[in-house]
C-alpha cells in the first residue's frame, strides 16, 4: 500500500491558511465584531502570503496525490515545479482580488458613507449629531508632530463621523472644555465629490464654522469669541484637533520698514504694482461677478496635508471661507474653484523666488502653470507652499485693468508650520491684494486700486482681512465695510476703508482676465416649493442653462431680505431645506452662474412649513390582548397579539418573553406565534 509522505504538513498549514482566508473573506453579519475588528486590520502583507502559501500548500497536495495514485515510471514526467508554479500566480492574483475587496469592506465598516453618498438613513432636521468619535489607531497610528501655530497642550486626535455634516445642528466636541453647538447656514456642493458645511456658534452670530470634507478626509475651521481651532486630517481614519494661536505667524508677516517704491516688495511680501493711478470712489452697482480661480499646489505641500484629499480639503475650507467673506461683507462677487492641480516644483524656503517663479512664463520653472491658467480659463492663480517665511505673498493691483493680468498669481503656506491657510483667511488677503486690496491705512506704502480700498482694525478688539495687527487681534472673517458691523462695532470707515465697495468696483475687470464662456446662463424656470415636514421645504427646478457651473438658492422671510443657503454643482435640479422653523412661511428664487457672471433669479416661490406636533407628555401604554390575562396557555403554538396606545402616535412595539426580545414592529399593533415548549 502507497503511502503518502509529509501530507500532514502540507495539509496543517493549508488548514491554518484557510482558516484565516476564512475568516478575512467572511461579511461583518456572519462573524463576532471583535474577531471581524482584529481580523479585518491583517497587514496587506500578510494577507498576500496566506494567499500565496494556502495555493502553494494545495497545488503541492494535488502533485503528491498524483504522485501516490495515479503516475507511473513510463508518465512519470509532471515536474513538481509544474504544478507549484501555477499555484504560486493564482495565489498571488487571488490575493491581490482578497485585499480590494477587504479594503472596500473596511472603509463601509470603519469610515463610513461620505456625506453626499446615497443610502442609509439620513439624520432629521434639526437633530444634533456629534461631529468626533473616539480616534481609531488600530489602521495606521498617526505621527505626533505639532507645529508651532499651535497652543501648548491643545491639541489631540479624534475620528471625524463624516455622516453627521448631513445635520442641521452639530456638536462640536473639541475639547473637554471646548463643546460648543454649531448651527448650518448653507452648504456647497459646487466641486464635484465634495460637501462643505457653513455655518456658526450658537448664540454667536460674529462666530464662523467651515468644514469642508471629501471622499473620507475632513478640513475644519472654527472662530468663536476670539478662539480658533482646526480639524485637520493626518492619516488613515484620523484626525487632528486643535487649538490655533493667531499670534504664532512668521516673523518676517508684521511690516517694519515700508517704503515705497516702484514694484518694491515691502515686508508683508507683497509685490507693489505702482504703474497706474487709482480709480476714483463713488457708489457702484456689482453685477454678481464671477472670479474663476485655478489653485495648485507643491509635491511637499501634498505630502504636509497628508495626501491629495487632505490637500483638497484644505483648499475647499479656504474657497468657502473667502466667498463667505464676500457674503459677510456685502460684497457681490464669488471665487468659483476651477481645478486643483500639483504643481512640480521643489521650494527653497523663499516665498518670494517662488512668486517670481510662478509668474514667470520661461524661466523653467512652473512654465505648465500658465498653459493650466488658460486650459481652466482661471482669472487668478494661487500656489499652497511649504515656503515658510511668509504667511502669503501676491501682487497688487493699484489700477483696475485687464494690463494687471499676468500678476494675479499669490502663494499661500500650507499652514504645515504657521497659521495662515486655515483660520488666518490668508488665502482670501493674497487673493484681495490682486483685486486691488492694500492693509490697513497705517501699514500701507501705496494706496489700492480705490482710495477706499485700505483694510481696517480696531486696536484691541479686532482686524478684517486686509488688515495687520496692532496687538494680536482676532483677524475676522470680513472685508472693510462701514455699512456692516461686527460684534457692535462698523467694519470701515466711509471714503477711507471700505475695500467691499472698491473690490464691487475691480470685480469685473479681475473676471475678465480669462474667458472661457462668454454669455452668461439663462435662469432657471419653474421653480416650486413643497412643504415636507414641520422643518423643510423641498425645491424643483427646471435646468435651463447648458453653461452654467453652478446655482445658487437664496432664501427670505419677508420677500425682501435675502440669504444664501445653498450653493450647488452643475445640473442641479433639487434641494431640500431642512432645519426651518416650523409653521412659517418661506420665500425663494434660485439663479444659475458661470464664469460671466449670475443669470436672471428664476421665478419666486413661496411654501409654509406644517404646524409643530403638539408635545407628546403622556407615555403610551400597550395591553395583551391574546391570550387574556390569567388564561392558562395549554397550546404548543399560542399567538399573542399586543396593541399600543398614545395620545399622540404609537411608533413601534417590541414584545419580550423571560426577557427576551422575540418580536418587534415599527406599528402600534404586534402579532407573534409563541412555541411555549422553547
Amino acid at each position: 500500500m502507497k503511502t503518502l509522505p509529509n501530507i500532514s504538513l502540507y495539509s496543517n498549514f493549508c488548514g491554518i491558511a484557510g482558516l484565516l482566508f476564512t475568516t478575512e473573506v467572511m461579511s461583518e453579519e456572519t462573524l463576532p465584531a471583535t474577531m471581524y475588528a482584529d481580523i479585518t486590520y491583517l497587514p496587506t502583507w500578510l494577507v498576500l502570503a496566506l494567499s500565496v502559501g494556502l495555493f502553494a500548500g494545495l497545488s503541492s497536495l494535488l502533485w503528491l496525490a498524483y504522485k501516490h495514485w495515479w503516475a507511473t515510471e513510463e508518465h512519470d514526467r509532471f515536474k513538481f515545479h509544474y504544478v507549484v508554479v501555477p499555484g504560486l500566480l493564482a495565489g498571488i492574483v487571488f490575493g491581490v482580488l482578497i485585499v480590494n475587496v477587504r479594503q472596500s469592506l473596511m472603509s463601509e465598516k470603519i469610515t463610513g458613507l461620505p456625506p453626499t453618498a446615497a443610502g442609509g438613513a439620513q439624520p432629521h432636521a434639526g437633530v444634533a449629531m456629534d461631529l468626533l468619535e473616539q480616534e481609531d489607531f488600530s489602521d495606521n497610528p498617526p505621527e505626533i508632530k505639532i507645529p508651532k501655530k499651535v497652543k501648548d497642550g491643545r491639541a489631540r486626535h479624534a475620528k471625524v463621523n463624516l455622516g453627521a455634516l448631513n445635520a442641521d445642528i452639530l456638536y462640536l466636541n473639541l475639547f473637554d472644555d471646548a463643546i460648543l453647538t454649531a448651527i448650518r447656514d448653507q452648504i456647497d456642493t459646487t466641486v464635484k465629490g465634495s460637501y462643505v458645511w457653513i455655518g456658526h456658534i450658537e448664540d454667536d452670530s460674529d462666530s464662523q464654522v467651515v468644514l469642508a470634507a471629501k471622499g473620507n478626509v475632513l478640513m475644519g475651521t472654527v472662530e468663536t469669541n476670539g478662539r480658533s481651532f482646526e480639524i485637520i486630517y493626518v492619516n488613515g481614519t484620523t484626525h487632528a484637533v486643535r487649538e490655533i494661536d493667531p499670534n504664532k505667524i512668521p516673523e518676517q508677516y508684521e511690516p517694519r520698514d515700508l517704503v515705497p517704491d516702484a514694484n518694491a516688495i515691502n515686508e508683508d511680501g507683497d509685490i507693489i504694482d505702482t504703474s497706474g493711478t487709482t480709480t476714483a470712489s463713488g457708489d457702484v452697482t456689482s453685477t454678481g461677478q464671477v472670479i474663476d480661480v485655478l489653485v495648485t499646489y507643491t509635491p511637499k505641500a501634498r505630502a504636509n496635508a497628508g495626501g491629495v484629499s487632505g490637500m483638497e480639503t484644505r483648499i475647499l475650507n479656504a474657497v468657502a471661507k473667502a466667498n463667505q467673506a464676500y457674503l459677510n461683507s456685502q460684497i457681490n462677487m464669488s471665487l468659483n474653484l476651477v481645478g486643483m492641480v500639483e504643481i512640480d516644483y521643489v521650494e527653497t524656503g523663499d516665498m518670494t523666488v517662488t512668486l517670481s517663479r510662478l509668474q514667470g512664463t520661461s524661466d523653467g520653472f512652473m512654465d505648465n502653470v500658465h498653459a493650466l491658467r488658460n486650459q481652466y480659463g482661471a482669472d487668478q492663480v494661487a500656489l499652497v507652499s511649504a515656503d515658510s517665511n511668509y504667511c502669503g505673498y501676491a501682487s497688487i493691483m493699484t489700477l483696475a485693468s485687464q494690463s494687471f493680468a499676468p500678476y494675479a498669481f499669490a502663494v499661500v503656506h500650507d499652514d504645515s508650520v504657521y497659521n495662515c491657510l486655515g483660520s488666518n483667511n490668508t488665502f482670501a488677503h493674497e487673493l484681495g491684494h490682486n483685486q486691488g486690496n492694500v492693509h490697513n491705512v497705517e501699514n500701507s506704502a501705496v494706496a489700492g486700486a480705490a482710495p477706499d480700498a485700505y483694510g481696517y482694525r480696531v486696536c484691541g478688539l479686532f482686524r478684517d482681512i486686509m488688515a495687520y495687527s496692532c496687538s494680536g487681534e482676532t483677524r475676522i472673517p470680513y472685508f472693510s465695510n462701514p455699512n456692516v458691523y461686527w460684534n457692535g462695532q462698523p467694519t470701515g470707515i466711509l471714503n477711507n476703508a471700505d475695500t467691499a465697495r472698491s473690490m464691487n468696483v475691480t470685480a469685473p475687470t479681475v473676471a475678465g482676465f480669462r474667458t472661457l464662456v462668454t454669455t452668461v446662463p439663462n435662469a432657471p424656470g419653474n421653480l416650486v416649493a413643497n412643504s415636507m415636514t414641520p422643518d423643510s421645504i423641498a425645491l424643483t427646478w427646471n435646468d435651463s442653462a447648458s453653461d452654467e457651473a453652478g446655482y445658487i438658492v437664496q432664501r427670505s422671510t419677508d420677500n425682501t431680505t435675502w440669504s444664501q443657503v445653498a450653493s450647488l454643482g452643475q445640473n442641479a435640479t433639487s434641494f431640500n431645506n431642512t432645519g426651518l422653523a416650523s409653521d412659517t412661511t418661506f420665500y425663494y428664487r434660485v439663479y444659475a452662474f458661470n464664469s460671466i457672471g449670475n443669470s436672471a433669479y428664476s421665478n419666486m416661490t413661496n411654501a409654509t412649513t406644517a404646524a409643530a406636533p403638539a408635545p407628546d407628555t403622556i407615555a403610551p401604554t400597550v395591553a395583551v390582548t391574546d391570550p387574556a390575562n390569567g388564561v392558562k396557555v395549554s397550546k404548543v403554538s399560542q399567538t399573542v397579539s399586543a396593541i399600543g396606545s398614545d395620545n399622540v402616535a404609537v411608533t413601534s412595539l417590541k414584545l419580550y418573553i423571560d426577557n427576551k426580545l422575540v418580536s418587534s414592529t415599527n406599528s402600534s399593533s404586534l402579532s407573534y406565534n409563541w412555541n411555549t415548549k422553547k
